[in-house]
């Protein structure tokens, strides 16, 4: 990422995070990571050509399922970690003791 890339996104994430709570922040990270896992843009497609790898991190597994049998072709540009496991519906899964969702162990 370039310097130009690299200070707006600091800049987007201080705006942000300034005002909207946690909860919030990290259900925009989700959103924006979805939105350029489907709809990466003429951008993110020019940086997957010369073959910039994008990591998601914390995605459903269906969405990634998804993603997968969609952009079959943009595979190699794609890595995924702490995918949160889900239903067949969609739904993620909790651990019945904690509650806590649960998360693939990916070794990362």
């Amino acid at each position: 990422m370039n310097k130009l890339g690299l200070t707006l996104m600091v800049f987007l994430f201080v705006a942000v995070s300034s005002s909207v709570s946690a909860g919030s922040i990290e259900n925009a990270m989700m959103d924006w990571q979805v939105k350029q896992l489907f709809q990466p843009g003429k951008y993110r497609d020019s940086l997957e050509k010369q073959g910039r790898v994008f990591i998601y991190a914390g995605l459903k597994s269906s969405d990634v399922m998804r993603a997968l049998d969609e952009h079959f072709d943009r595979i190699q540009s794609m890595m995924f970690t702490g995918m949160v496991m889900t239903d067949d519906s969609g739904t993620p899964l909790r651990d019945p003791e904690t509650g806590g969702l649960v998360v693939e162990e990916d070794g990362c």
